[in-house]
């Protein structure tokens, strides 16, 4: 995949150098950092103005947005653009899923007040990666590009290992443990050292249901929750009602 970031401050991707982003980068992938300065019309570099209507802060201008896309445009025309944002949707695993399979993406990363909102096309992708503020648009930028380039075939050394994630069909993952059995007179769940795999299979479902249910409702589409499932979520919701009673 060939992405690029247009940004004020290049250096904040040098993290993605490290770790299984940075065998992507090294391997099936490329990321080039462009300086949005660099496409200023002004002898002084600057890529600012002050907002129309008043306000406090100031505005990234437009010009310097446009030919920066220009330019991208000249290297690769199919590249999608993405613009970093706290008015965008919220990305999520199925947004990584979807931009894994371009050829070319090319974040956009805003600071300040924002971008004048005349640069933005129709086609272009708005994303925030929450409901809070940032100091800039580089490190949701980074954050994206680490989610879908580890779903890129040739990242991970396990391809398998995708369908056992958090969020992969709208699940949090079960709980996980290792050696030793007994830490600080803590044992790991038994049925986890059975060596029976259809109750261990079985026990990690109905854990990834649950922890979901309980962390976060929003991922459970109560219409497509299986007979099991939704007599699973009855009986831990009387469960914690006795809890609560007692």
């Amino acid at each position: 995949m060939d992405i690029h970031a247009i940004t004020l401050f290049p250096e904040i991707f040098d993290c993605l150098q490290h770790g299984l982003s940075g065998k992507a980068l090294k391997t099936h992938s490329t990321l080039t950092t462009h300086q949005l300065r660099d496409f200023s019309e002004r002898p002084d570099r600057r890529i600012d103005d002050r907002p129309f209507g008043g306000g406090p802060g100031m505005l990234i201008s437009a010009e310097p947005v446009f030919r920066a896309k220009q330019h991208i445009r000249k290297i690769n025309p199919n590249t999608r653009f993405i613009f970093t944002d706290p008015k965008g949707q919220l990305f999520s695993q199925e947004h990584a899923r979807e931009l894994a399979n371009e050829e070319s993406l090319t974040f956009i990363c805003g600071r300040y007040e924002g971008i004048d909102e005349r640069v933005y096309d129709n086609d272009d992708l708005i994303y925030s990666i929450g409901d809070y503020i940032m100091t800039g648009g580089e490190l949701p930028a980074c954050t994206m590009i680490d989610a879908i380039l580890r779903l890129i075939p040739g990242t991970i050394g396990n391809p398998s290992s995708h369908e056992h994630e958090s969020l992969t069909r709208n699940r949090l993952e079960h709980p996980q443990y290792t050696r030793p059995a007994i830490w600080r007179n803590i044992a790991a769940p038994t049925i986890l050292l059975s060596g029976n795999h259809s109750d261990i299979k079985k026990w990690q479902h109905h854990q990834q249901l649950i922890l979901t249910w309980q962390k976060r409702p929003d991922l459970i589409d109560r219409n497509c929750l299986s007979d099991d499932e939704k007599r699973l979520i009855k009986h831990f919701i009387e469960e914690q009602r006795h809890v609560i009673t007692d």
